[in-house]
């Protein structure tokens, strides 16, 4: 989970989204919350565990309030919005989560995707190791994330929250959904339909920071690469390579594509067969 900082294969979008959809659907007290999520005949001498660490990571995200009754509920949820609706919930989350870039879990994902493809080669054991070095070495003496439990739970929310997927124990970095999950949720970015790529790194860098291009360079990471010339593929956007040299930006190389590297806007194409 995002929030907690020794994140656990146990913790997952699920088990979140299930606890949060009971929270907006009734009244309820912790108590009442571990017997509907994990019900004694689930408990399997295990203490509920699993309950327990759901609660605590969306404790640790204060994504609860506790009234002096004891009744929980969401604590600043937006108004009028249906958490059942699994979009609204990630969004949520990823707002909570990008208000605190002090999170390991941030801290991580922005690490792995400024990488670029040596990520296509690296073992788990491998990332604990370098982002020790890299990363967590500069503050602490302790190894943040461990290659057997918590690079495995990261995996699994960094593809629910569309940066990619797994493959052999491998993460394949592709941020499609969470740029079109993003695209989608700015009305005033989608009327724009052509976009500057220069323009885009700027919104990138407000709305999914960790995957924007920063300093002077004008490459977009290898994750935003593919997720473009995934969206390109599809129809929700088109690739453009003008004449503005001014704005040339470039993906990262692949000569089997159409787009194969240089682009300087976009067009917003929408619809559903995206």
């Amino acid at each position: 989970m995002p929030f907690d900082n020794t994140i656990k294969n146990m913790q997952t979008p699920g088990r979140l989204h299930a606890l949060c959809k009971l929270l907006q659907s009734g009244s309820y007290k912790k108590e009442k919350l571990r017997e509907l999520l994990q019900p004694e005949s689930l408990n399997l001498g295990s203490e509920f565990l699993q309950f327990k660490e759901v609660w605590r990571l969306a404790e640790k995200g204060d994504l609860l309030r506790i009234d002096e009754s004891g009744i929980v509920s969401l604590n600043d949820f937006p108004k009028g919005q249906d958490i059942m609706d699994i979009v609204v919930f990630r969004q949520w989350i990823l707002k909570v989560l990008i208000a605190g870039p002090d999170y390991t879990f941030n801290k991580f994902t922005r690490w792995f995707i400024q990488r670029g493809e040596n990520v296509l080669y690296d073992s788990t054991e491998r990332l604990e190791t370098e982002f020790f070095k890299e990363v967590s070495a500069k503050y602490t003496t302790k190894r943040e994330y461990n290659a057997s439990a918590n690079i495995p739970a990261w995996m699994n929310w960094a593809s629910y929250f569309g940066l990619g997927y797994t493959h052999s124990g491998l993460f394949i970095p592709n941020a499609a959904g969470r740029l079109r999950e993003a695209i989608g949720q700015d009305s005033e970015l989608c009327e724009s339909k052509r976009i500057r790529m220069s323009e885009f790194n700027g919104w990138l860098q407000t709305h999914c920071p960790e995957l924007a291009t920063e300093g002077e360079s004008h490459v977009f990471t290898f994750a935003v690469s593919a997720g473009l010339r995934t969206l390109h593929d599809i129809g929700y956007l088109r690739l453009e390579a003008g004449a503005d040299t001014t704005n040339a930006w470039y993906l990262t190389e692949n000569n089997m594509h159409d787009v194969q590297s240089l682009v300087t806007s976009l067009e917003l194409l929408g619809g559903e067969s995206a």
